[in-house]
């Protein structure tokens, strides 16, 4: 993918993005040990620069790196969210931003389309999800969106299309200037249109329309994984690619000894003494050829000696293990949903707690902010939806994490506990109350004729209480049997 557009001198150059460039100083030096003499990357065959090409082959052919690639993205947009104005209309009737938005919602299938986006966006360092506008009969991709032609449709009316499209789509990148606003951010994108199968869509586009300049209005930029570029992340394969890369090789390698064992080699040895007839060493390759990729069950021969050679069985289960558990802890997915239960297991709680909490951290760094919330606001600020009655809009969702009816029970007998504890502290609490307590949590309010009273340790003690007169002694205190008596 190019850096800058060769029309655009005064944009900023490949210098000013100087982190791919140190990047690839960095991937060229991987793997060099004993002042370069040994090479990991050549000894593992270990691609040592990976492009976004070689990742969406990963993806499309490896169930691994397909795994790694799918699963966040499909978790994350398992429940979809949903549009609150921050402001409730009375009788708690939808506002007009809320009912606006619904409208665009369902008759885009936003939430399908953009869940595509963010898969897609995984398999490199950034995706788009292109938007239709309505804003005229000749739609001009390279021109911004026209806001006034926009805003007369109605909001279910104002997208005619979405579509979802990777970092291979995209060929070229014009960059804006520093006096745009939009610095360091691409301001129009060159985008193919075709899909992989171009024969397929030979006829779909006209001359000169299957590459088109986008305008950034019209389409939402997705990038997860951002260090110290806004605009490109990293791909989600890139840190666990030589992994993928050894298991892919364990497997082949795996089912190629199996089929060899199943089908062991042989040894044709000839009698030194043997008078072979005339094109009988061709007769024994045809025959030794059939047996072995034809599947020929025996051998036709004459004065040969034909010998099996046997190999070692070996178990690859640990050595994948090993492989499974490192992509495990790099990618947060628990181990038994990577491999996909094959067993019929359940990840636990603890892993599962820990998966949905990783989930939950893409949700809020990639998927709200940068798809749910970008096009709301682009809705918003082109006048496709009235605006939020309230100051702003909150976007909500249900949560991943079910307690599953163990973990609820084990939660209540923790909340009886408590009531036990403190009933005598409270005795204002009636069972209405802790049953209340018991099934959702929520302490009941008190009023002060139920509030404990306070406790003074040194009354417990026995000590008198502050400020109390101590008893007179008899005799105002005289003749007693004290020390100095």
């Amino acid at each position: 993918m190019a850096i800058e557009h060769p029309d655009d001198p005064d944009g900023p150059t490949r210098a000013d993005f100087g982190g791919l460039r140190n990047q690839a100083v960095l991937a060229a030096a991987l793997g060099m040990a004993y002042g370069g003499k040994r090479d990991y990357y050549d000894n593992f065959a270990w691609d040592r620069s990976p492009d976004v090409e070689d990742y969406y082959a990963s993806f499309l052919r490896n169930p691994h790196a397909n795994a790694v690639i799918s699963i966040p993205a499909e978790t994350a947009w398992r429940n979809a969210p949903e549009y609150v104005d921050e402001k409730t209309s009375e009788a708690g009737a939808e506002t007009d931003f809320e009912s606006d938005i619904a409208d665009v919602v369902n008759s885009t299938r936003l939430w399908h389309y953009c869940k595509r986006a963010h898969l897609l966006s995984r398999i490199g360092q950034f995706g788009l999800l292109m938007i239709g506008w309505a804003d005229g009969e000749d739609q001009q991709f390279a021109a911004p969106v026209d806001r006034t032609a926009l805003s007369q449709n109605d909001p279910g009316d104002a997208i005619e299309w979405l579509r979802p499209l990777s970092q291979l789509s995209v060929t070229d990148i014009r960059w804006a200037d520093a006096s745009s606003g939009r610095w360091g951010h691409p301001e129009y994108y060159r985008i193919d249109f075709s899909d992989e199968n171009d024969a397929g869509t030979a006829g779909v586009f006209g001359a000169g329309q299957r590459e088109q300049w986008v305008h950034h209005s019209r389409v939402i930029h997705i990038a997860g994984g951002l260090l110290d570029d806004e605009v490109r992340g990293t791909p989600a394969l890139e840190p666990i690619y030589n992994t993928v890369t050894d298991l892919q090789k364990l497997e082949g390698s795996a089912a190629e000894a199996a089929y060899s064992i199943a089908r062991p080699g042989i040894h044709v040895n000839i009698d030194k003494d043997a008078s072979l007839p005339e094109g009988a060493e061709e007769q024994i390759d045809a025959e030794t050829d059939a047996y072995v990729n034809e599947f020929q069950p025996m051998m036709r021969t004459q004065g040969v000696e034909v010998n099996r050679i046997a190999g070692d069985q070996i178990d690859p289960e640990q050595i994948k293990q090993a492989l499974i558990e490192t992509l495990s802890e790099s990618t947060k997915i628990p181990q038994k949903i990577l491999k996909g239960n094959e067993s019929g297991e359940v990840a636990g709680s603890q892993d599962l707690r820990e998966f949905y909490g990783a989930i939950a951290e893409l949700v809020e760094q990639v998927c709200d902010p940068q798809l749910v919330r970008e096009f709301a606001d682009r809705l918003i600020r082109y006048q496709v939806v009235a605006p939020p009655a309230g100051d702003d809009y909150d976007v909500e969702r249900e949560p991943l994490a079910e307690q599953d009816e163990l973990e609820q029970s084990e939660i209540q007998e923790n909340r009886s506990t408590v009531v036990k504890n403190i009933a005598s502290y409270a005795p204002g609490l009636d069972s209405a109350a802790i049953a209340q307590f018991i099934e959702d949590g929520e302490f009941p309010e008190m009023d002060d004729t139920d509030q404990p009273a306070p406790v003074n340790p040194a009354e417990d003690a026995g000590a008198p209480p502050t400020g109390a007169t101590p008893p007179a002694l008899a005799n105002g205190g005289e003749g007693g049997s004290g020390d100095d008596g």
